[in-house]
């Protein structure tokens, strides 16, 4: 029992961190506009995050330190961001709109860094000891699943590259942050990312 519920719990960590990321997909899935749908999307990575500090994961084991980046790091963000482009080009610019841009977009950039880099990744960390490749790939599976269920009600076409690109860019910042122990920097260049993606519409 103390291996379900000790400190050194893995599965406890493990099975809140799939719950919640069910949780997080019908969040997702319904896409509730306004603030309501944006103070939503927090719910996973701080309940989460309670979860598995009481679990005996200390700040630096959630990456919720604040640190420079890493040369590697950057590299890492930089060759992603070529990523960006093929994704707006086959949207319709829809124009400037100040709350998406400042606001939602960000606060989605930085729920999804809190529950897939600061909860799930490492709830997958302690799950495949020494093989953080193996967790990191599979975060990176879950993470671009997570995006289907919209894409698959709003535009099917889109879903292989949208599969793609996530799959990537959940490489990219999940490698990124276990380089630099903090998701400080994937929450700056995915907040970036949707804040550009606020411009255009796709469907």
């Amino acid at each position: 029992m103390s291996f379900l519920t000790g400190r050194g719990s893995v599965k406890l960590p493990l099975l809140a961190s799939l719950v919640l990321l069910a949780v997080f997909t019908a969040i997702h899935t319904i896409n509730i506009q306004g603030i309501w749908g944006a103070a939503l999307y927090f719910i996973p990575g701080l309940v989460g995050t309670g979860i598995i500090c009481n679990s005996g994961f200390s700040a630096e084991q959630c990456f919720l330190t604040l640190r420079l980046p890493s040369r590697e790091g950057l590299l890492a963000l930089a060759l992603i961001t070529p990523l960006l482009f093929p994704v707006v080009l086959s949207g319709e610019y829809s124009g400037w709109n100040t709350v998406s841009v400042l606001i939602y977009a960000p606060a989605s950039g930085f729920a999804q860094e809190l529950f897939f880099r600061g909860v799930l990744l490492p709830s997958l960390m302690r799950g495949f000891a020494k093989r953080p490749i193996a967790a990191i790939l599979i975060h990176s599976i879950l993470f671009s699943s997570w995006h289907l269920p919209l894409v698959f009600l709003t535009d099917p076409a889109g879903i292989a590259p949208v599969l793609i690109v996530t799959f990537i860019g959940g490489v990219a910042w999940g490698w990124q942050v276990y380089r630099d122990g903090t998701i400080l920097w994937s929450t700056l260049h995915h907040s970036a990312y949707l804040m550009v993606m606020a411009l255009f519409s796709w469907g």
